[in-house]
């Protein structure tokens, strides 16, 4: 410690005070840095015992009064560990602080920021991204099944590519039930484009309380992935992956062979009072197995290069992926290339900018509709006679012809990220807008080529179909946030506007008797216009919002979260437009209360309840309006000629309200033996009313398509529990 002062008679007269009176005048200040050099904002530095304290400012910088020199200084940070420090007499203490592991799992990102578990008031999983990347699937969604309790993961087809249906805590309405996606902030409808390999982590919001900052788009779940990033002053770190493995059916249906059939279909024929079918049924023997024909052994392949690092002022992340899979069912297999370049330049101290922007291109090739065929066509036969020509397996069609003449693929390509910027001032505040951007363009093409199994299945004239769709949906988001640290209280209060636009085209047609039948031939100028096809339609809406979070706690032990949002939608007509969505949630950590500090048994207890309104409303663009339809021609008039006709088919509804979820949670977490067993239990109860739907209506009224009515309600409730046992050492695992 160093006395300024300008006359010996003060410095004299101070050194014959005693110590601890001249220690109580001073000052400890310093810088706490990231392991990276960078200033850590907001770290929180404590006298330990004591409730004084500050928090570090954009710098990096403290200074805090000390009584004693015997004092230690407690120093903490979101994501770093705990460092205790002496003061042992000095004025200045500089500290670098280190990562901590298992404190960086326990963070997970809420709606529009990110929390430290231990704070969080509501229901939200996480999964860490090496719990994603191990699993050998083309989407993401598929790799959280068994992760998450209460999220429901199954697959509707054996399509490769295709993505899966998931439901968190059940299904909730009679329409679209599908959580949504938050992907680096830009919400999607869909992330089977994206690659395991790019995640860092995902979050699951499962109750009101951590989906209502999202309104209407929260009632069905939210899961937000987070992709990874490079960090400053790190050597460019370069990472490479791959795997090859194959997929097959572990277990056919069992199905009658070639003597089994012939007998019962004689049976059959007897009991109906008719001649029986075949004579000799031992002919047959096994007949012809169509399961082991449709399916095959599918090979999977998947490939990662990936770049990481950074530099003073800038951050990256750039990586390539390919996936190829082929399906169970032979002609069917799906492609996808992937890059990612996930940057953030750090202008000044205050200020950085950054962007996550991805390129997916796919191609995919789809199966013919075999399976239900190969069920049900006879095993007396075979793909082919012994001429060489498909047989007749008449009353269904036959398998093998149908893979001869399947030529049914699409492609896509894709661009989607999202660029910010991010302003720290006055302290305490933080400013970030950011511009979200998913454009999509695919296309789809089917030929068939002219052919003749039976009478029954024949194509005298050959056909290609072409079509071809695009999207394009933006969302800017400006969010301003506080955030203080006041002794034993932290508060964080959030404030934004957000808009989002989605418009939507498709445009198709038809042409026959095509020049050629081979892959250069499928466009639709290669056949005549006469009796052509063709369609081409738009879709469009927005939604524009204000939303509003505080985060409260007290000394990291009684916890309260409040959210409200204002979504406005142009689904709805001017009378319903706007709904409002709040909600609230408290917890309580327990274990931090002194009756249970010195447990050596119960690590962890913590207590949280919370209540919410979300709303939805995913139903057609345009349920108010009532539709104009083309295409209804009439013939009339002395000539008798065709007039072209156009009238409301589809009726409106310009009372129609929001979907409304009202959910209550009750939750408990705890962890026993320094948290190697922990536990996690739920119960939840979500009505939702005002189900969106079209209930029929009577034919006289004249139109092909009811209007949209809030007709039904819906009540989910349900237990959720999860326990976990992990044990460290020289051999880890987990048990859960």
């Amino acid at each position: 410690m160093k006395i300024l002062s300008h006359k010996f008679t003060q410095l004299l007269l101070f050194s014959m005070l005693p110590i601890s009176f001249l220690f109580a005048q001073a000052k400890v200040s310093g810088t706490i840095y990231e392991p990276d050099g960078l200033p850590a904002i907001g770290a929180v530095v404590m006298i330990k015992n004591t409730s004084t304290g500050t928090t570090t400012d954009y710098d990096g910088k403290y200074e805090l009064s000390v009584q004693s020199p015997k004092d230690s200084l407690v120093i903490s940070y979101v994501g770093f560990k705990e460092e205790i420090l002496p003061i042992d007499g000095r004025a200045v203490i500089d500290v670098t602080l280190d990562i901590d592991a298992q404190v960086l799992t326990d963070v997970v990102v809420v709606g529009y920021g990110v929390q430290k578990k231990s704070d969080v008031t509501g229901a939200v999983s996480h999964v860490e991204s090496k719990e994603i990347a191990k699993i050998p699937t083309s989407n993401v969604e598929q790799a959280l099944q068994g992760k998450v309790t209460g999220v429901q993961v199954s697959a509707p087809s054996g399509q490769p590519g295709s993505s899966p249906v998931i439901r968190i805590r059940g299904v909730g309405t009679f329409g679209d039930a599908r959580p949504i996606y938050v992907v680096d902030g830009v919400i999607m409808e869909s992330i089977n484009h994206l690659s395991t390999n790019d995640i860092e982590a995902i979050d699951v919001l499962k109750d009101a309380s951590a989906t209502a900052i999202y309104g209407s788009r929260g009632a069905n779940g939210v899961i937000i992935v987070t992709t990874k990033k490079g960090q400053l002053d790190q050597k460019t770190t370069f990472g490479f992956s791959t795997y090859y493995g194959t997929q097959k059916v572990v277990k056919k249906i069992d199905l009658a062979n070639g003597t089994e059939f012939a007998t019962l279909a004689n049976e059959a024929a007897v009991n109906e009072n008719r001649s029986p079918l075949y004579s000799d049924v031992e002919q047959y023997g096994e007949g012809f197995d169509w399961q082991d024909y449709i399916f095959q052994t599918a090979p999977i392949f998947n490939a990662n290069l990936s770049a990481s690092g950074g530099g003073e002022k800038m951050t990256f992340n750039l990586s390539g992926n390919y996936f190829s899979q082929e399906g169970i069912i032979k002609q069917s297999d799906f492609n996808r290339i992937t890059f990612r370049m996930n940057n953030e330049y750090h202008l000044t101290k205050q200020v950085k900018f950054g962007h996550n922007l991805s390129f997916i291109n796919t191609h995919s090739v789809n199966a013919p509709g075999v399976l239900m065929n190969a069920y049900r066509v006879y095993p007396i036969f075979a793909p082919r006679d012994s001429t060489g020509h498909f047989w007749d397996t008449s009353p269904v069609g036959n398998p093998a012809a149908q893979f001869e003449f399947n030529h049914n693929f699409n492609k896509s390509n894709q661009l989607n990220g999202n660029v910010y910027a991010q302003v720290n001032f006055l302290k305490y505040f933080t400013f970030k807008s950011s511009l979200g951007l998913n454009m999509a363009y695919g296309e789809g093409k089917v030929f068939v080529p002219v052919f003749f199994v039976s009478p029954s299945s024949q194509n005298q004239e050959n056909s290609i179909s072409v079509n071809t769709n695009k999207n394009q949906n933006k969302v800017f988001d400006n969010l301003l946030t506080f955030s203080k640290k006041m002794g034993d209280h932290d508060l964080t209060i959030l404030g934004g506007v957000v808009a989002q636009t989605n418009d939507s085209e498709w445009f198709g047609g038809t042409r026959k008797n095509v020049l050629g039948e081979t892959e250069e031939f499928y466009y639709l100028d290669a056949g005549p216009a006469d009796f052509q096809t063709n369609y081409n339609s738009a879709d469009d809406w927005s939604i524009f919002s204000y939303l509003f979070r505080t985060q409260y706690s007290y000394q990291s032990k009684y916890l309260a979260t409040v959210s409200y949002r204002v979504d406005g939608s142009s689904k709805f007509g001017k009378n319903n437009r706007y709904a409002q969505f709040p909600s609230f949630s408290l917890g309580w950590v327990a274990s931090q209360e002194p009756f249970l500090v010195k447990n050596n048994i119960i690590s962890r207890l913590k207590f949280r309840a919370g209540w919410g309104v979300t709303g939805s409303e995913k139903i057609s663009s345009y349920p108010s309006v009532a539709i104009v339809s083309g295409g209804l021609d009439a013939i009339f008039g002395v000539n008798e000629t065709i007039h072209y006709g156009y009238a409301p088919i589809n009726l409106s509804n310009d009372d129609l309200k929001w979907e409304e979820s009202k959910q209550t949670n009750i939750g408990m977490e705890i962890s026993f033996l320094k948290n190697q067993l922990t536990a996690e239990f739920d119960y939840y109860r979500k009505v939702t009313t005002g189900i969106l739907l079209r209930p029929n209506i009577p034919d006289l009224v004249g139109a092909a398509n009811p209007p949209f009515q809030n007709a039904a309600d819906i009540l989910n409730r349900g237990i959720e529990a999860s326990i976990n046992w992990r044990q460290a050492g020289k051999f880890s695992y987990s048990l859960g």
